[in-house]
């Protein structure tokens, strides 16, 4: 019995939604063939302005701290947030869409490089990330 007001209680206040593929594959299109996005432009309207960014660093754990070698080895992630002015779109024109993921690799991203003192520089960031 508990089963069934289980399955009840799911049906009556979890929110699901869920959105054709043709709405998202119109959406892309859209976005990239026909305003012929370039990942190479910063996303200003007007290049005069710089990017505005949200950056946020989640510290999850220390790892090691090695007080004879001056270092401090930790565990985190960083949110980097940015409003693309070439990726708009009304929600109504694709069946109440109002997000899309895409591979990183297909949008401009910031030129953000870790330094750190023990090991070479990189570039954060992977060629696998999806973006919202």
């Amino acid at each position: 019995m508990w089963r069934l007001w289980y399955f009840v209680f799911v049906i009556l206040f979890v929110k699901i939604e869920g959105q054709s593929g043709d709405n998202v594959k119109n959406l892309i299109k859209q976005l990239f063939t026909t305003n012929d996005y370039k990942k190479q432009v910063r996303p200003n309207m007007d290049q005069r302005h710089p990017m505005n960014l949200d950056l946020d660093f989640y510290l999850v754990g220390i790892n090691e701290l090695d007080e004879l070698k001056q270092r401090l080895t930790t565990t985190g992630f960083l949110n980097i947030g940015w409003i693309d002015e070439y990726l708009n779109w009304t929600s109504a024109d694709f069946g109440g869409l109002d997000h899309v993921y895409v591979p990183q690799a297909d949008i401009w991203i910031p030129d953000i490089t870790l330094q750190n003192g023990f090991t070479k520089l990189r570039e954060l960031g992977s060629s696998l990330s999806k973006l919202r």
